[in-house]
């Protein structure tokens, strides 16, 4: 994967087919965070809290499914992700980045916290992995990576 192009508002990568795999395969999975581990405060009156917990879940929840429509937008718009030459060409405005990035570090906590939170992960123990969770130890290395590289296309100039 390779930032193809750049302009002060737009982005242009170019993948190959395996990446381009990975990344839609990716972006499906989210959310994988499907609680809420916000709480809107510890103190206060507790028929209110419950109240305005409520609303920030809901909040919440609508804004995974936004967003998640947005990103399945994109992914299956043959403007913004097409095959051109020798390799898949995905259009982003720059302002677009940031959303991506939630939605990459979704899959990535929410992967992390399906293993268990293990304390290092470069340390998985394999052992720990199983046919339940394996698209989870994968899914984290994955959206890690592809965070990794969409961060590092925001400092190049």
């Amino acid at each position: 994967m390779e930032l193809f192009r750049r302009d002060k508002t737009h982005l242009i990568f170019k993948l190959d087919s395996m990446e381009k795999d990975l990344l839609v395969e990716t972006v499906n999975l989210f959310p994988v965070t499907t609680e809420n581990t916000q709480s809107v405060s510890k103190t206060g009156d507790p028929d209110e809290l419950e109240e305005n917990q409520a609303l920030l879940d809901e909040a919440m929840a609508a804004h995974k499914q936004e967003s998640k429509d947005w990103i399945k937008g994109i992914l299956h718009n043959s403007t913004r992700l097409k095959f051109y030459q020798d390799a898949y060409h995905l259009w982003l405005r720059v302002e677009e980045i940031e959303p991506l990035l939630q939605i990459l570090n979704d899959v990535r906590v929410g992967s992390w916290i399906q293993l268990g939170c293990p304390e290092n992960v470069s340390e998985l123990n394999m052992a720990e992995v199983s046919t339940d969770n394996a698209r989870y130890a994968w899914a984290m290395e994955v959206s890690g990576a592809f965070e990794a590289f969409f961060l590092s296309t925001l400092n190049e100039r």
